[in-house]
């Protein structure tokens, strides 16, 4: 599963006052009842189930200065939207943890986990009930964790209509009258650019219709990225300077100016709502991929679906009912299971672009996935 990144340490942070408890039972009988539920007390019931919690968890961690909120619940995770559950905060994003921070794992009725933070620098083996408090602490530049780090794994995804692709400027030749293919480097001659000196800009071809595999509903027009450029010349025929050329760039291609509302600071977190859906499209391959690569799937911003949704991936299978007559085979859908995980960061209206952040098998294409 892919390390996302959260900010650690923000102007307001919330951190906690010690409250001791001597030993384990003193702490979950503050918090849970013999019969399982929840007391009136002001504490929190913390916790997963044992099955949510990886094997490898470590019963103790301390938290050091590079350490980042999902990181960390990875550790401990098998599925990174229970962490709100597991360490009782609303969401990932409302995590504040510190450099020295002392997180203890412990069993509370027998099949819960409940995460229990120390104050960084106190020495002690005890665990402490959680009781809010606010401290101000100065932004650092070095103290913020950015999730930039995952651009190199995602793509830049571009859908549209069809005819807003054939009004783009055009590419029609380069410096180099000999070359059929322009590379880094070259001079590319671009015409009716109507942008401006310096503008970055996309050199984009055409490559497929996104249609939903269920209902065969049209769900839009991707184009492929075939380089990026910044322009140096405006004219009747302008000028583009090749700055990356990761596919083929060649006359009659497009060019799109950069969208920079592309957010890669995103916050990974579960939907208050289940969204069913597919892949309905890979990349570099046919008919199946795996972790770290990218998806296209069948919902959109019209869904519900957000930047930063986590879906689960579902295996889908069918399988013959052997009671059938064998002049009219039967099909069962066997119970889904979960055989990966994935995060969207690109939402267009009907469709949204999605890397796979965890996979335990082949993900085919026409998986089916669910919003955690």
């Amino acid at each position: 599963m892919y390390k996302f990144n959260c900010t650690l340490i923000g102007l307001l942070c919330l951190m906690v006052t010690p409250a001791f408890a001597t030993d384990v039972d003193d702490l979950v009988s503050s918090v849970v009842t013999p019969n399982n539920t929840t007391t009136t007390t002001a504490a929190p019931v913390l916790g997963v189930s044992n099955s949510d919690i990886k094997k490898t968890a470590p019963v103790e961690y301390t938290v050091k200065k590079n350490d980042t909120v999902v990181k960390i619940a990875q550790k401990y995770l098998t599925k990174l939207s229970l962490w709100p559950t597991l360490l009782g905060v609303d969401s990932l994003q409302s995590t504040k943890l510190y450099p020295g921070d002392k997180l203890k794992l412990i069993s509370a009725d027998g099949n819960r986990k409940i995460l229990v933070v120390a104050l960084a620098g106190q020495k002690s083996n005890y665990f402490q009930k959680l009781t809010p408090e606010v401290r101000v602490e100065p932004i650092k530049d070095s103290d913020y964790i950015s999730v930039l780090n995952l651009k190199a794994f995602m793509l830049d995804p571009i859908v549209m209509s069809k005819e807003s692709y054939n009004n783009l400027p055009t590419v029609v030749g380069s410096s180099n009258d000999l070359a059929v293919y322009y590379s880094i480097g070259d001079s590319i001659y671009v015409k009716n650019y109507q942008g401006n000196v310096g503008d970055r800009v996309y050199v984009i071809s055409d490559m497929r219709a996104l249609k939903d595999p269920d209902s065969g509903e049209f769900l839009g027009e991707e184009y492929r990225l075939n380089g990026y450029g910044v322009i140096s010349q405006v004219d009747k025929i302008s000028n583009l300077e090749l700055t990356s050329a990761p596919n083929t760039i060649m006359s009659l291609n497009k060019v799109l100016k950069v969208d920079n509302t592309m957010d890669f600071d995103i916050v990974p977190h579960h939907l208050d709502h289940v969204i069913d859906g597919k892949i309905i499209a890979l990349y570099d391959s046919l008919t199946s991929t795996g972790e770290y690569n990218n998806v296209v799937i069948n919902k959109g911003a019209r869904d519900g679906v957000e930047a930063g949704s986590v879906f689960d991936i579902t295996n889908g299978r069918k399988f013959k009912d052997p009671t059938s007559n064998s002049d009219d085979d039967r099909y069962f859908d066997a119970p889904a299971k979960s055989i990966g995980e994935l995060l969207v960061y690109k939402v267009y209206d009907k469709v949204s672009f999605a890397l796979v952040t965890d996979s335990q098998s082949e993900i085919l294409i026409n998986s089916k996935i669910r919003s955690q």
